[in-house]
């Protein structure tokens, strides 16, 4: 039968998209494609692999735990494991750093020395901040920065 709501040309599949217009998940989404346009390192060709490129001299990935150190090893089994960073490397040579919060508590996240700018963050309206050594990232979020030139 047509269980399947894709099968159906009815209310139940129907979109109101004058309606969705206004929608704040519907900002949202425009935002986070505005930003993966804007930003190499979300337009890759290939999968992360977090080896050490020899032509940039850095890795592609490189993953943080809330305390700016890199994670390895047996830190991924660790289930309290709820906030962490993936600092990645953008062909132009710049850098973004997405921060990941899965905990019901705010967290301070200490950050690779640079100065950063808040490109995204689930839990804030505005995205013109900057941070320098630490951000404090809102509970079940997520934040992108982008290393300042």
């Amino acid at each position: 039968g047509n269980n399947n709501a894709y099968c159906q040309d009815n209310e139940i599949s129907w979109l109101d998209w004058n309606s969705a217009r206004d929608d704040p998940l519907t900002e949202f989404m425009r935002q986070l494609v505005q930003l993966r346009r804007a930003e190499a390192g979300f337009r890759r060709e290939r999968f992360f692999d977090g080896r050490p490129d020899p032509a940039a001299g850095r890795k592609d990935v490189t993953w943080l735990d809330r305390n700016g150190q890199e994670l390895a090893g047996r830190a991924w089994e660790d289930p309290a494991l709820l906030c962490f960073g993936a600092l990645i490397a953008e062909p132009d040579s710049a850098r973004i750093l997405v921060l990941f919060n899965g905990s019901a508590r705010t967290v301070q996240m200490r950050l690779p020395q640079a100065s950063w700018r808040v490109k995204l963050d689930t839990t804030a309206a505005d995205h013109s901040t900057t941070a320098e050594a630490e951000y404090l990232l809102g509970d079940r979020s997520l934040a992108v920065l982008k290393a300042a030139p």
